[in-house]
C-alpha cells in the first residue's frame, strides 16, 4: 500500500514538472495546459515548434558566440601564462576552476541575451539592420572586454599592454560580428510602437 502511494506521488510530480517545463518553455497559449492534460505527442510537436522558435535561433547563435570565444581564451592560454608568472612568479593553475568558468560564461551568455541581442532589436527600428547589430554587439564587446582588462590593468602594475589592447580587439570585433550575425539571420525591423519600456 505505501509502495503504490508513493509510486502515485512520484507519477504525480512527473506530470507536474512535465507541465510546468512545457508551460516555461511554450506558454500557456500553446501547452495547452487548461484545456486538457499533457500528452507526448502534444509535447513533442511543441518542442518541434520551439526548435523554429526565435529562442531556439538565440540558443544557437549563443552557443557559436561562447563556442569560438572558448577557443580564443584556449588559444591565448600560452600568452596569459607568460604574464601572469612576470607579475606572481608562479604559473597559472593547471587544473581548471570549472566554477569559474561556468560563472564566467554563464555572465557573457547572460549580458549576450539579454543586453546585446536586445539592444540590436531595438535599434534595428531606426538603424539599418546589420548596422544596429554591429554597434550593439561592440557597445556591449566594450562594456564586457574592457571592465574585465582594465580592472586587471589597474590592479597589477605588470599587466600587459599588448594583452589588455588584442583582447579588447578581440572582444570587440567578435561580439560585434556575432551580434551582427545574429540580425542578418534573424532580426526584423520592428515598428516604434512595439518598442516602448
Amino acid at each position: 500500500m505505501i509502495y503504490f502511494s508513493i509510486k502515485i506521488k512520484v507519477i504525480g510530480f512527473i506530470f507536474a514538472f512535465v507541465r510546468i517545463l512545457n508551460l516555461a518553455l511554450f506558454g500557456a497559449e500553446n501547452a495547452q495546459l487548461y484545456a486538457k492534460p499533457i500528452i507526448l505527442k502534444q509535447f513533442l510537436m511543441n518542442l518541434v515548434i520551439f526548435m523554429f522558435s526565435s529562442i531556439f535561433k538565440k540558443l544557437f547563435f549563443l552557443a557559436i558566440y561562447l563556442g569560438i570565444d572558448a577557443y580564443y581564451v584556449i588559444h591565448s592560454h600560452p600568452l596569459y601564462q607568460q604574464t601572469v608568472y612576470s607579475i606572481a612568479n608562479h604559473d597559472m593553475p593547471t587544473n581548471l576552476r570549472q566554477m569559474s568558468i561556468l560563472y564566467a560564461y554563464g555572465s557573457m551568455a547572460l549580458g549576450w541575451l539579454f543586453l546585446a541581442i536586445p539592444t540590436a532589436e531595438r535599434w534595428s527600428c531606426f538603424l539599418y539592420r546589420p548596422f544596429a547589430g554591429l554597434l550593439a554587439g561592440a557597445v556591449y564587446g566594450i562594456a564586457l572586454i574592457g571592465t574585465f582588462n582594465f580592472t586587471l590593468n589597474l590592479m597589477f602594475e605588470g599587466w600587459s599592454g599588448s594583452i589588455m589592447i588584442r583582447d579588447l580587439t578581440w572582444g570587440i570585433c567578435w561580439t560585434s560580428f556575432s551580434v551582427f550575425l545574429y540580425t542578418i539571420f534573424h532580426v526584423k525591423k520592428t515598428p516604434l510602437r512595439y518598442l516602448d519600456y
